[in-house]
């Protein structure tokens, strides 16, 4: 507990007299505590001439900033983009509240603190017992200054998080700046509790504000604080039993739910959070002031029931205004990238998909968006998720495709569209007969002749397809003794070429044909042929003349046979 308010129950309690010309209030910032104030210090709290005097909608903002130069809200590179975006938090909350008036702010300065709340406001009640409304308030509807030389409002911001200030939607590991400061200011406009978790006030005895008026046991309709001066009318269990709501009548309206707006009542009770903020996650439709918040997360405009709640406490002039709707900024076509290739006679399935980005140059909301695609002014689908980039999945053969996408903002029926062409073609496929897992066998061949074997090649494909045919090393070649040939081929054409095997000599002969196009590949056959020879005892016709080896012998023969006079048969072994 802070130190001074202790000092001053303790003083309360015992009767011990505060000094007399002390007249004691309490700032109330939820998040943080409660601080005293006496307000006959002569130290004032705000400067002579505020650093800014900011006006927007008919409230004059006196805003004094406490960071010394070159830290927080007066950082070298951050500094002024820090203070714009909390004066457009400032302008919003004028527009909402719909009034004319005058608020001294003190921005007290900011924290560096790793373990401490993002952000802390808050207002200056008085320390008597009753129902009483902040200080901002009494000042607006007013015009007096409660506290002469003292804010209105204060704020501290803990620096050491990772804020967003842009108008666009923050990256998942940032807190919106802004929304977190609309939080804040709302609490600095009486959107607080002084109830503890015993039901005592945080100040004096019978001292709350005009929120803890309307706080009801929802399942009883039961008030929580009564009577004149106010007293707790409930138990400790009351304040942890999840069961608790805000009973405005406008509130209750707003919310449009028929049922009291559940206030934020866990067990255990927790300081700073329980009472004074809507129970997350329970509120239909999302609040500013819910008690969570998470970087990635934008509650930049109040929702009906955050309005019907200042309305209750008093800010008769309140009315939503909702942050317009984001315009499209730019939508493009993110896929297909390129064309496509697939088989002959197949389809090629194709992911459509597109981007949107808003814009972003005024606070606005997001709107909800649908992309719709149209191949060749046909519709082949649609798709609201923008997160998986608006997905939609067809398939198609060959030809040239238009593809067009439609992006309409569904709020307020903007469109804008995107445009590109892409074609499917079937790839070029080459037959090859025979197959290269056959080949090319030869017959046996005598040295010196020659035989003839014809391979075919046809474009199954459905696109001019060219090649190269290329027999390789050895006694193989096309038939007019190339070893080389290009050919060309049409969808459907085929063509023909003869390959020749002349051996040279009496041996089994290998070597390949090989034929290449693009995108095909290279298909591989197999060439084989035997060379033999033929001499006087040849078992098999040939042109081939005997060689002086073959004579020889011949001649040892015909000499063994006189050698044993008898006749044997010759057997060929050729």
């Amino acid at each position: 507990m802070n130190r001074l308010l202790a000092a001053l129950l303790f003083a309360l309690s015992y009767g011990v007299a505060l000094p007399a010309h002390a007249e004691w209030v309490a700032l109330v910032m939820p998040h943080y505590g409660v601080e005293l104030i006496d307000t006959t210090d002569p130290a004032k709290w705000i400067k002579t001439t505020p650093d800014e005097i900011f006006t927007a909608h008919g409230i004059t903002f006196n805003l004094d900033f406490e960071d010394p130069d070159g830290f927080g809200f007066n950082d070298t590179l951050l500094g002024e983009a820090r203070r714009e975006r909390l004066k457009d938090v400032l302008e919003y909350v004028a527009e909402t509240l719909n009034m004319s008036g005058e608020l001294d702010m003190k921005v007290n300065v900011s924290e560096t603190n790793p373990g401490g709340p993002l952000a802390f406001a808050g207002s200056v009640y008085p320390l008597l017992a009753g129902f009483h409304d902040a200080s901002s308030f009494i000042r607006l509807n007013t015009g007096a200054k409660p506290y002469a030389g003292f804010p209105e409002i204060e704020l501290t911001v803990n620096f050491y998080y990772n804020w967003h200030l842009g108008t666009d939607n923050p990256p998942s590991n940032k807190v919106d700046f802004f929304s977190v400061m609309l939080h804040e200011m709302t609490h600095g406009l009486g959107f607080t509790t002084l109830s503890t978790n015993t039901g005592a006030s945080m100040t004096v005895p019978g001292a709350y504000t005009r929120f803890d008026q309307f706080m009801v046991r929802r399942s009883e309709a039961r008030y929580l604080f009564e009577d004149a001066p106010p007293a707790f009318a409930g138990t400790p269990n009351d304040l942890i039993s999840g069961d608790l709501g805000f009973n405005g009548d406008t509130a209750f309206t707003n919310y449009g739910q028929g049922i009291v707006p559940p206030l934020y009542a866990p067990n255990p009770f927790l300081v700073g959070s329980s009472l004074q903020h809507w129970d997350t996650g329970h509120i239909v439709g999302g609040a500013v002031m819910e008690h969570q918040f998470a970087p990635g997360q934008s509650k930049r405009s109040y929702s009906p029931l955050d309005v019907g709640a200042l309305v209750d406490l008093g800010y008769a002039n309140a009315s939503v205004i909702d942050l317009p709707w984001c315009g499209l900024q730019s939508f493009a076509i993110t896929q297909p990238t390129g064309n496509f290739t697939v088989s002959p006679g197949q389809q090629a399935t194709i992911a459509l998909r597109a981007s949107v980005t808003f814009d972003h140059n005024v606070d606005c909301r997001e709107s909800d968006v649908l992309v719709t695609y149209y191949i060749n002014t046909q519709k082949v689908g649609e798709s609201p998720d923008r997160t998986g980039g608006f997905p939609v999945s067809i398939q198609r053969g060959a030809g040239t495709y238009n593809l067009l996408a439609e992006a309409k903002v569904m709020q307020t029926g903007e469109t804008m569209t995107a445009s590109k062409s892409f074609s499917v073609t079937e790839a070029p496929a080459l037959a090859v007969t025979p197959s290269a897992s056959t080949g090319l066998i030869f017959p046996d061949v005598v040295v010196g002749g020659a035989a003839d074997r014809n391979v075919t090649v046809q474009n199954t494909g459905g696109t001019a397809v060219s090649g190269t045919a290329t027999v390789g090393a050895g006694p193989f070649a096309f038939s007019d003794g190339t070893k080389v040939k290009d050919f060309l081929l049409n969808p459907g054409a085929s063509a023909s070429f003869a390959v020749r095997f002349s051996p040279t000599r009496k041996a089994l002969e290998n070597s390949t044909l090989t034929i290449t196009s693009d995108p095909s590949g290279a298909i591989t056959l197999a060439l084989k042929g035997n060379g033999i020879q033929t001499g006087a005892f040849s078992c098999g016709a040939s042109d081939a003349s005997p060689g002086a080896a073959d004579g020889f012998v011949v001649a040892l023969m015909f000499i063994a046979l006189l050698v044993t006079s008898r006749r044997r048969a010759i057997r060929c072994n050729w």
